[in-house]
């Protein structure tokens, strides 16, 4: 049976999110929720997380984790809900540091410009996007990279 892992980096404004199966990147895409917090955006997050995960039949969930010490209320609180909804579920849940996962894929660069890079050398289809992201003023595609080095960090460690 192929193994799916989603690969998750949360916000409460944008989600960056990657479904690999057996190591091949078949989805990613950024998630963007404009509205002002609440728990009715609390729930759709938490929705489109969960419907994900029935879509693509998700047997494995990674997750970068958010430092505590830095992040606001809202995404600690929405990272703690995102925990029980995965354990009520029948998925396998990982956390994995931006810190792990570039060690884990050699990659050498500190920045997430870097890590974008080395992203793309794996993935030549997310080239256009990459060229679109270190143009950009803003980051948006930014946490799109996060989650599809966790994912492939997952995948990797699931071969060993």
């Amino acid at each position: 049976m192929a193994t799916t892992i989603l690969g998750i980096s949360l916000g409460t404004r944008l989600i960056g999110i990657a479904v690999i199966r057996n190591g091949e990147l078949i989805d990613y895409r950024v998630k963007t929720f404009k509205q002002r917090w609440s728990k009715e955006k609390q729930k759709e997050i938490l929705g489109f997380i969960q419907t994900l995960i029935e879509y693509f039949t998700v047997q494995e969930v990674v997750v970068k984790p958010c430092n505590p010490l830095r992040a606001s209320k809202r995404i600690n609180q929405l990272s703690l809900e995102l925990k029980k909804l995965l354990g009520g579920r029948k998925v396998n849940t990982h956390f994995y540091s931006l810190a792990t996962v570039k060690l884990g894929l050699a990659i050498k660069s500190k920045n997430k410009e870097g890590l974008m890079e080395a992203i793309t050398e794996r993935y030549f289809e997310l080239r256009k996007i990459y060229l679109k992201e270190i143009n950009n003023r803003h980051s948006y595609y930014e946490k799109m990279f996060e989650a599809i080095a966790i994912a492939k960090w997952c995948s990797n460690e699931m071969e060993l």
